[in-house]
């Protein structure tokens, strides 16, 4: 099965069709675990007709996913989470500890974060926000100067200066007049491939500011499968999440 996506209200909506000679009805469900649309249809249903029941359904899956989105987006930071690190899906483990200062380590598949114990949760919750914040800048800083150093020789492509910030709206930006570059902290989540996708795209900005025909001639010429790439980040958006 492969993803497609439905625009609705400038948002695009990941979906997989599933068809099947058995299958009698068409079913529309949701994939709250992954945060994806999932479209069950009788192998016998044209790829049209298909289309036309979804188009008639925008309404209710643009309010079914935003729901599913509601639902995946606040984290409550307690053993048995899962969080994304450099790709990979870790488990969360939360442990109370008698010292006043807060930890963060990774242990093969674990993200374990130890906090003072007897903490109000409100608070509790709050620290472990702050401190993962900062674990991730620290290690996104880490991950960007050594993908700057690769890229930089192999494009022949200059920057001056890059930062590192908790961003919510952008993976990066480049702001061309000065050569500087800008990324989001939570690109320690990505997969390592994923991580050089963005990095390229804003190096490729120093020599083309827009986002016209010669600038992705640029981007592919060295990632040649940026789009996919970048469907992953769309595919997985609901689970860069931090707070």
């Amino acid at each position: 099965m492969q993803f497609c996506y439905i625009k609705i209200n400038d948002v695009e909506i990941p979906f997989k069709i599933n068809s099947n000679k058995n299958y009698k009805n068409f079913r529309i469900s949701f994939n709250v675990e992954n945060g994806y649309m999932n479209v069950s249809k009788s192998y016998y249903l044209s790829l049209k007709m298909t289309n036309k029941i979804i188009k008639n359904n925008e309404k209710l899956i643009y309010k079914e996913y935003l729901k599913m989105l509601e639902e995946k987006k606040n984290r409550k930071w307690v053993t048995g989470e899962k969080i994304l690190y450099r790709g990979q899906e870790l488990e969360v483990v939360i442990n109370e500890i008698p010292k006043n200062k807060i930890e963060i380590r990774l242990d093969k598949d674990k993200f374990i974060v130890n906090i003072k114990s007897g903490l109000e949760e409100k608070v509790k919750k709050e620290n472990i926000v702050k401190a993962v914040k900062k674990f991730f800048k620290i290690n996104t800083e880490i991950l960007i100067y050594e993908k700057l150093n690769y890229w930089c020789k192999y494009t022949g492509i200059d920057y001056n200066t890059f930062k590192v910030k908790h961003v919510k709206t952008r993976w990066g930006s480049c702001v061309k007049s000065t050569k500087s570059l800008n990324f989001s902290s939570r690109l320690i989540m990505f997969e390592n491939n994923v991580v050089d996708a963005v990095v390229v795209h804003e190096l490729c900005h120093i020599k083309e500011a827009n986002h016209s025909k010669k600038f992705w001639n640029i981007v592919y010429r060295y990632i040649p499968n940026y789009k996919d790439l970048n469907n992953w980040i769309k595919i997985n958006a609901h689970k860069f999440e931090i707070e």
